[in-house]
């Protein structure tokens, strides 16, 4: 799930699975995730999706957890050829 705001969101960084859900939405969309699938949630820097998170496991989704450090901690340390954004 990326939690990023629409304007931060690019196709770079885009997961073919992920549903687009800004932080700001995510109480209001909850019921578009899967309760029987675990869910990674992701940002640019982490900061939204560990908030996500929280909200994630408060509404049940036991299974959920985030990108530490975001996407630019994963294209630093897993895969630089992505460029940080």
């Amino acid at each position: 799930m990326n939690a990023a705001e629409d304007s931060t969101h690019t196709r770079d960084f885009a997961m073919e699975s992920a549903h687009l859900i800004p932080l700001r939405e995510l109480d209001q969309r909850l019921s578009e995730l899967p309760r029987t699938t675990p869910i990674v949630a992701y940002c640019r820097g982490g900061v939204r999706s560990a908030k996500a998170l929280a909200t994630l496991l408060d509404a049940g989704f036991d299974t959920a957890r985030h990108l530490a450090g975001g996407i630019n901690a994963w294209a630093e340390t897993v895969d630089p050829s992505l460029t940080p954004y």
